[in-house]
């Protein structure tokens, strides 16, 4: 593949939340020390575009939160000048502030986190987020009417930790449903056990020459963490609100894939290699790539640590086809990495055998 068919974009590292499951910024996010946080220059995210154009690249726009970003009305124009395929993921905060924007770039979709009812989402992730992304979501889709607009497509993230999971199926059937929503996503908390994670280091060490602090110390959780979780009634509760959003025409995605107590059981006992998902290796490095807000390139949403290169110093498509990523491919076309579990992507994809 002589281009990505898949590029997240950093634009940001701010966030004007503080999430307590997030690797970035929550309890034990790797962000939380940084006294210098990057975004990503308008003119080097053109440069992305521009290099790309010829080619039918969908792309992601990350943060943080990426409305934070100081240009963010600039980059929608710039998606619109390149007629980007676009996905935001956001904390909803403010899609008011800028729904005209998104709406007239015609970004794909938008993607908002909600964890809950109210007083769930706010213990979660802060107070007064739940009113103001669910007042956001109701501005984007007012302005959607009114422009005659199909785009953006509007989902909701749920991202299922022992605080919220009791309270899933009442939170979709009583309010998610009167949201009018084209997806709902629901997404276990990933996380590592301390022990994978030293097994991570050790890769880094030996198989990449990699000694350096890593952001996937913010992934680390002890498997007691999620004790409380009744596995049974999780089960059942998921595959109601499975067979309820089918019901109600919304697509679902979300991970794990297969939904049982024994595969739920393997996810939190950090058994991950006996979960009917288990791979052997991964494509991604094969279609996807990630621009973090400094610029450095990466192979994966997770694995921040193994830099391919850097768009201040080199094009995109060079980095794509240069020794670094040819030599990241043939490793994990033998082996995937002791962090792979941890990675959104990990799940969504069946075993390419």
């Amino acid at each position: 593949m002589k281009h990505p068919n898949w590029v997240v974009l950093q634009i940001t590292e701010r966030c004007n939340l503080r999430c307590k499951m997030c690797y970035e910024w929550g309890e034990n996010g790797a962000y939380k020390s940084r006294e210098n946080l990057h975004d990503l220059s308008i003119g080097k995210i053109e440069e992305v575009f521009s290099d790309l154009k010829e080619y039918s690249v969908y792309y992601e726009l990350f943060g943080g939160e990426p409305l934070l970003h100081p240009q963010f009305s600039e980059i929608m124009q710039l998606v619109k000048k390149y007629e980007c395929k676009i996905d935001i993921p956001t904390n909803g905060t403010l899609l008011s502030k800028y729904s005209k924007e998104i709406v007239d770039a015609k970004v794909r979709r938008i993607w908002i986190s909600l964890d809950g009812p109210e007083q769930i989402n706010d213990l979660q992730r802060g107070k007064g987020v739940y009113k103001k992304a669910t007042e956001g979501i109701k501005t984007i889709q007012e302005y959607k009417r009114l422009k005659n607009s199909t785009y953006p497509l509007i989902g909701v993230t749920f991202v299922l930790t022992p605080l919220n999971y009791m309270y899933l199926k009442d939170f979709v059937v009583n309010e998610l449903l009167k949201l009018n929503l084209d997806y709902i996503s629901i997404e276990f908390q990933l996380y590592l056990t301390p022990e994978r994670y030293d097994k991570y280091l050790v890769y880094l060490s030996e198989k990449l020459n990699v000694e350096s602090e890593t952001v996937a110390s913010g992934l680390i959780r002890d498997i007691s963490d999620f004790n409380n979780i009744d596995l049974d009634i999780l089960n059942k509760d998921l595959c109601e609100v499975r067979r309820i959003i089918k019901e109600n025409g919304i697509k679902r995605i979300g991970y794990p894939h297969y939904i049982d107590t024994e595969n739920l059981n393997y996810f939190y006992s950090g058994k991950w290699d006996l979960m009917k998902e288990s791979k052997s290796y991964c494509p991604f490095p094969w279609v996807y790539m990630e621009v973090a807000a400094n610029g450095d390139v990466t192979p994966c949403h997770t694995f921040y640590d193994f830099k391919m290169g850097n768009i201040y110093s080199n094009r995109i498509l060079e980095i794509w086809n240069n020794i670094n990523y040819s030599n990241f491919r043939k490793t994990t076309r033998k082996e995937i990495t002791p962090l792979c579990c941890a990675c959104s992507r990990y799940y969504n994809l069946p075993e390419d055998k």
